[in-house]
């Protein structure tokens, strides 16, 4: 009887000892696999990070929105400023042409 009893107690402890090595290689997959993306998100993030970082850097110099709208309203004016000035030299080069014809014919 106690042949029996041994094997009885043997294949039991057999298979809970097969149902704990099972889960302890299930659990230390799934640990491996669960670390390697935490290791590649970590990356990722301070990837991400960095890349915030310099974008937060150039933002700095770039203009607001009100200097962006000053400069649009001085070169509006400077527009109509160089539109009086090309009338002004249009009549001035004419005025300096008819000059210099009269002077030529004059000559002549």
């Amino acid at each position: 009887m106690d042949l029996q009893l041994f094997t009885q107690w043997a294949g039991a402890v057999g298979l809970a000892l097969g149902i704990i090595n099972m889960a302890w290689n299930m659990l230390s997959r799934s640990t491996k696999g669960m670390t390697d993306r935490l290791e590649k998100h970590s990356t990722d993030l301070k990837d991400h990070d960095r890349r915030i970082q310099a974008l937060e850097g150039e933002a700095k110099h770039a203009p607001t929105g009100e200097q962006v709208t000053e400069l649009r309203l001085s070169i509006a004016q400077l527009d109509g400023h160089v539109k009086r000035l090309d009338g002004t030299l249009t009549g001035l080069a004419t005025t300096v042409r008819r000059m210099d014809e009269y002077l030529r014919s004059e000559k002549a």
